[in-house]
């Protein structure tokens, strides 16, 4: 059966800093019209339920590098201005009221991202194999320069999300696991770390493009991209979720995928090339293609050198 894209659930991360933890709990709390309840902790959670029942989280993330306002100046914030909403397992109709919930932590409260922040967008994995695994790996590898320069991701955000290793890739497809305990292993290396490894809550292997590591250790139902610079920009986050849910929605689809990496003299073509296949057509995914395509060099309406006239004359098209 074909996997739709818009079937499949998510859950995001949302890293931001300029208002403290409990001012951004009370906001998410007024959203829904309910309160907030403090659950302290490692992390100094809050926790609010919508009208679904469902838990959104303010949390404390320490990768992040507060700031505060004192009057107009931006300057050093305390530990208390390191935020991060986490929220419920979404379904796809859930975009706009994540959406409004963004604008509303932006405009009300003032929140703003820098170069610490990053957005992680989690995809549920109850559908995948081994197999469908590998192939999204693949998928992922062929494309990640590609991504890379579509999202611009800063350098910082690259110490949270490196690449998939070639070496990584190449014993994947030799092997071909056939179930995700062979899966892990290859992905820690080998058999006999792998068990230490899947212990470690912080394990390396999680500071990746894309992280299956809490999904090995079996603590979540989801893979995980770490790709994407923070972001309140409510437009944005649907794009970069519309993308993840296209890509898993391939992986799942696709019996097979290569993972030889995609060299192209017009990048920007080749993305949306991409982007068409996967499905990301019409007015529903204009404005996924809008913010994918914008900072990708080359042109998206021809695949080979073309004039400036020529794009003059069609650009407006796409």
């Amino acid at each position: 059966m074909v996997v739709n894209p818009r079937s499949l659930t998510f859950g995001v991360e949302v890293e931001f800093t300029r208002v403290t933890r409990r001012i951004a709990a009370n906001l998410v709390a007024e959203f829904f019209d309910t309160i907030p309840k403090y659950r302290g902790g490692t992390y100094d959670v809050y926790e609010i339920r919508d009208n679904c029942d469902r838990v959104w989280k303010i949390v404390r993330d320490s990768s992040i590098t507060p700031e505060m306002l004192i009057g107009r100046k931006v300057d050093i914030g305390t530990d208390e201005y390191k935020c991060e909403l986490v929220s419920p397992i979404l379904n796809y109709s859930d975009i706009e009221l994540l959406q409004c919930l963004i604008r509303d932590l932006r405009e009300r409260g003032q929140a703003k991202v820098n170069e610490s922040t990053g957005l992680h967008i989690h995809v549920g994995s109850d559908k995948f194999t081994a197999n469908s695994l590998r192939i999204l790996c693949n998928i992922i590898y062929s494309k990640q320069n590609l991504l890379s320069a579509a999202l611009r991701v800063n350098h910082i955000r690259k110490r949270y999300c490196s690449d998939l290793t070639e070496d990584f890739i190449r014993k994947l497809n030799k092997v071909k696991p056939k179930t995700l305990e062979e899966f892990a292993d290859i992905w820690y290396g080998d058999a006999s770390t792998s068990r230490n490894a899947r212990n470690n809550r912080y394990h390396h292997s999680r500071y990746q493009v894309l992280n299956l590591h809490n999904l090995l250790r079996g603590k979540y139902n989801a893979v995980e991209f770490r790709i994407f610079n923070g972001t309140l920009h409510a437009g944005k986050i649907k794009a970069f979720i519309q993308l993840v849910l296209l890509i898993v929605a391939q992986s799942l689809n696709q019996k097979k995928a290569s993972y030889k990496v995609t060299v192209t003299n017009n990048p920007k073509y080749t993305f949306r090339v991409w982007l068409l296949k996967m499905g990301g057509i019409g007015d529903e995914f204009k404005t996924m293609r809008y913010h994918l395509l914008k900072h990708i060099e080359g042109n998206s309406a021809y695949k080979n050198k073309v004039t400036n006239e020529m794009v003059e004359d069609y650009s407006h098209i796409f």
